[in-house]
């Protein structure tokens, strides 16, 4: 069949030979993966391109840059390896592959850096080597070309041809690694004034030094330096909190960095020392490097104050050294706790005394004094007590319930309040230290006579009526022969005789005798 698009009629015929309406159907005719149509016949790719889909094209696609067809057929190009690429498209071998720039040799497979001391150029599988002394990056775009060659450390390129090989900086001057420019050297030893080298810094600023110096006034040349020949530094370390108007004695200090016996001499103190010995007075010759000078003198007498000593040494004066007297102490005494020094608190013999002895006349002021408390006083607060009380006279905290009358009647109930005493004042003002209540008193043994369920009154035996019992509602209040009391109806039912009215006269009765 034809390549291409083609449409296919169908009919059908039943039984009694007749046709149905026409259908139809297209389809597409392609050729494979890897080939494609030539006039009516598929052809497989050319080297070089490829086909990756079923089609109908007239022709295969060519390889991209970047990759190669090695085969006929072909349904996909080959990358090439990383760090390369090809001129053109369409390309059929690896080795149409060109290594990037300062890569080569990726006709292998696996492109290679063109290392330090070469280069390589963008699309060449090939290096070439740098001129003696000079190096690349080793890769990339600081190894495609002979520019990038630059000179080792201690090498320049005096003439700037970077074909030509650099050359040795020379004594005195140093060159870091790929740098075609040469610096001169500036280190010189401390109070040297000039200086010759021997070599070259090594790429650095450090340019080894020859023996001739020459060295500034006071210092002589020993080796590659130049030795002081007063001596180094003598430093003390300072004293604190020293005791009052003591004697002070200085750490003791190496001496060194210098020549010859010297003398020294001793500035505000008492004595000075050459390895432990004490001279006696503030002035000692002899001292050599390797010996130890110390100084001694008085603190101060009064309270945190400095005092200052010095030694001289050939030229050289010490640091200063400084005593200092310690400050006073302070108290630590319960209940005040850190009590500084020449501050006073108010002290009581009593923290809670009667209102006889008032707070006020039992007060001292005690004062610290370089860590000791004056006076003999030990309680730092005083509440003073109240007097003319329903109790007399208490102190500071009493407390008690006092009542607003001596007695209530029968059924009422004692009013009461607390009083407390709060630094001679006292709270309140109910004056009674007790309150009473009276008792009811009823016949037991007796009980109410027999009634109808609900609550009842009793007629009071005073009004000289004869006592009754009525039913009634709890609270409501009952008709009653004498106008002028009000009866409640308020007592429950209950079984036997009823009270006989002389025994309610004294108060309310219950049926079971007892007082309501």
């Amino acid at each position: 069949m034809v390549f291409g698009t083609h449409t296919l009629y169908v009919q059908e015929r039943d039984d009694a030979g007749n046709w149905s309406t026409s259908g139809s159907a297209s389809f597409d005719v392609k050729c494979t993966p890897g080939e494609y149509l030539q006039a009516t016949n598929c052809i497989p790719c050319p080297v070089g391109s490829y086909q990756s889909l079923p089609n109908l094209n007239a022709s295969c696609d060519a390889a991209p840059i970047g990759s190669y067809v090695l085969s006929v057929g072909s349904t996909s190009a080959t990358t090439c390896p990383a760090n390369s690429t090809t001129l053109a498209t369409g390309s059929t071998q690896l080795n149409q592959c060109l290594g990037n720039e300062g890569f080569y040799s990726c006709e292998s497979g696996v492109c290679s850096p063109a290392d330090a001391s070469y280069y390589s150029p963008a699309n060449d599988n090939s290096r070439y080597a740098c001129p003696a002394n000079s190096y690349t990056q080793g890769s990339g775009a600081g190894a495609d070309d002979i520019s990038d060659c630059l000179a080792g450390i201690d090498f320049y390129n005096q003439d700037g041809d970077a074909a030509t090989a650099p050359l040795a900086v020379g004594a005195g001057f140093y060159s870091a690694y790929r740098n075609d420019s040469r610096t001169a050297c500036t280190n010189v030893p401390a109070n040297a004034t000039s200086v010759i080298y021997s070599g070259s810094g090594g790429g650095s600023n450090n340019c080894p030094i020859s023996s001739v110096l020459t060295c500034s006034p006071g210092f002589t040349p020993a080796g590659i330096s130049c030795s002081d020949n007063s001596p180094s530094s003598i430093i003390f370390t300072n004293l604190t909190n020293h005791q009052l108007n003591s004697l002070a004695t200085s750490n003791e200090v190496a001496l060194s960095g210098f020549d010859g016996p010297l003398t020294a001499t001793c500035s505000d103190c008492a004595d000075i020392a050459r390895n432990g010995a004490w001279a006696g007075g503030t002035t000692l010759t002899g001292f050599m490097p390797g010996d130890t000078i110390a100084i001694r003198r008085n603190s101060a007498m009064s309270y945190s104050t400095d005092v200052i000593a010095t030694v001289t040494l050939g030229v050289t004066t010490s640091s200063n050294w400084v005593i200092t007297s310690r400050a006073p102490y302070s108290c630590n005494v319960a209940p005040w706790g850190n009590i500084a020094h020449n501050s006073g608190v108010t002290a009581y013999s009593e923290a809670t005394p009667l209102p006889t002895s008032l707070c006020a006349t039992l007060s001292e002021v005690r004062t610290c004094n370089d860590g000791v408390l004056s006076g003999s006083f030990a309680h730092s607060t005083c509440q003073n007590g109240c007097s003319a009380t329903p109790w007399g006279n208490v102190t500071h905290g009493y407390s008690n319930s006092a009542y607003q009358t001596a007695s209530v009647a029968y059924g009422q109930t004692c009013v009461s309040q607390a009083r407390v005493c709060s630094n001679g004042t006292m709270s309140g003002s109910y004056t009674f230290t007790s309150c009473t209540v009276p008792a009811c008193v009823a016949n037991v043994g007796q009980s109410c006579a027999t009634s109808n369920t609900g609550y009842y009154q009793h007629i009071d035996y005073a009004d000289g009526f004869t006592c009754e019992v009525q039913k009634g509602n709890a609270g409501e209040v009952a008709p009653c022969a004498n106008p002028s009391a009000g009866y409640v109806f308020a007592f429950k039912q209950c079984s036997g005789p009823r009270l006989d009215c002389a025994q309610t006269q004294l108060g309310t009765v219950k049926c079971n005798g007892t007082c309501n």
